[in-house]
């Protein structure tokens, strides 16, 4: 007889690859990045090399692997969309969560911003996700594969700070060892610093230039509901036991306040991408829906899971609609 765990897995894969295709589709609209990726595709696609291009080496690589320029875009799309999906499903049922609870939360809110739209981050936070939730015994194998997401995102760097900093409080790593992965965080800074500065700068100042203009809300929608997925969240975890949790579990707690706060200074200060970093730094809550779900023997936390989830599915409209053309 099959186990009802490898059922919901299935039903869990099944149900990521279905959304992949609706939205390579164009089912939900077309995203308002979609003609710009579509561009990219022509141009990975020309010049072959992957360090000849602006964008990340490792996404360049995924989607030459994948494609070529005879490639339907939605094909390009779909591979990239369902991978993500895939392997936030997978560190979901790593860590012993409820995938369709990730799935109804993470899709109806978190979706939008990056498998519609900014594919590249969606599968960067996919990969990172997944190493943090892989019981891995060694830390320190840990911290050397995060960088790797950088590839795939610059935008990882905000995530990983996290997760560095997070092994070097909780960890038993060695006093040389902590001090290495300072140095590397150092030196990591220093060259995405030059980076950035040497192939982007007159890119990142075109986009200073149009953010300025605009202006940023405290409070919307999005942010007052990861407020309250963050601290629903936080709390779970102080009355169970940092202890208790997998890594990732606390990791995307951590994450989430950071990307918070950060938010908040960056919005008083009119700082450069301030819900972009809130997105980006709060996009591994619903694993933390999905094992609260998982774990919990308290109805009450059940039934708060649930009201978290119908929010998030009340604003999904909404923030669909402004994702798309």
């Amino acid at each position: 007889m099959v186990k009802i765990s490898t059922l919901t897995t299935a039903l869990g894969s099944f149900i990521a690859i279905v959304l992949a295709a609706f939205i390579a589709m164009g089912w939900f609209g077309e995203g308002i990045d979609t003609a710009n990726y579509i561009r990219i595709f022509d141009e990975i696609n020309v010049v072959r090399g992957i360090w000849d291009l602006r964008y990340e080496p490792l996404f360049v690589l995924f989607v030459q692997t994948f494609s070529s320029s005879a490639t339907n875009p939605a094909w390009i799309f779909f591979t990239i969309t369902a991978t993500s999906l895939l392997t936030k499903v997978s560190a979901v049922r790593l860590v012993c969560g409820n995938g369709l609870v990730f799935l109804v939360s993470y899709f109806s809110v978190w979706a939008p911003t990056f498998e519609l739209n900014q594919i590249r981050a969606a599968l960067a936070l996919a990969v990172l996700l997944l190493i943090i939730s892989v019981p891995l015994q060694s830390a320190m194998v840990v911290v050397l594969l995060t960088p790797l997401t950088l590839g795939l995102h610059y935008s990882m760097i905000g995530p990983i700070a996290v997760v560095w900093v997070y092994f070097l409080i909780a960890s038993n790593l060695s006093f040389l060892k902590k001090m290495s992965i300072i140095s590397a965080v150092i030196i990591l800074g220093a060259f995405l610093n030059h980076f950035l500065v040497s192939r982007h700068a007159s890119y990142l100042e075109a986009v200073s230039q149009s953010m300025a203009a605009g202006g940023e809300r405290l409070f919307s929608y999005f942010s007052v509901y990861v407020i309250l997925v963050t601290v629903f969240s936080t709390i779970y975890l102080l009355r169970r036991g940092l202890t208790d949790a997998p890594q990732s579990i606390v990791i995307a707690a951590l994450s989430a306040i950071g990307g918070i706060l950060i938010f908040f200074y960056q919005t008083w200060t009119e700082g450069l991408y301030a819900y972009r970093i809130l997105e980006t730094m709060t996009s591994f809550l619903p694993i933390t829906l999905a094992w609260i779900w998982g774990q919990s023997r308290n109805s009450i936390w059940k039934v708060g899971t649930v009201f978290l989830i119908v929010v998030g599915l009340a604003i999904a409209p909404g923030y669909w609609a402004s994702r798309v053309v």
